[in-house]
């Protein structure tokens, strides 16, 4: 669920440009004139970045060593070979070579 923006005068938003387009990225901004909003500071590509946070969040729990790297190649290699059956549910990790 998003956040609701932050209102801010256009005053501030003048003389802190530089913040709010840093800031811009993850908050929206409603820009006020003598109490009325004049205009709305938001990223267009909240949508894209969401999706990549959502990903890396998703990727960076899985930890591989270079072990466990080194031994995955290894198996990959002898269930090529065929020395090693492919089991159940492992199709999805085939190359289709």
């Amino acid at each position: 669920m998003a956040l609701p923006p932050v209102r801010i005068t256009a005053s501030e938003f003048r003389q802190n440009f530089g913040k709010y387009m840093k800031d811009v990225a993850h908050t929206d901004f409603e820009v006020t004139r003598n109490g009325h909003v004049i205009g709305l500071w938001t990223n267009p590509h909240r949508d894209q970045i969401k999706l990549v946070d959502e990903l890396s969040g998703a990727i960076s729990n899985v930890v591989i060593t270079d072990e466990d790297a080194e031994r995955l190649r290894e198996e990959r290699i002898l269930r090529r070979a065929g020395f090693i059956p492919h089991h159940d549910g492992d199709e999805h990790l085939v190359s289709k070579d």
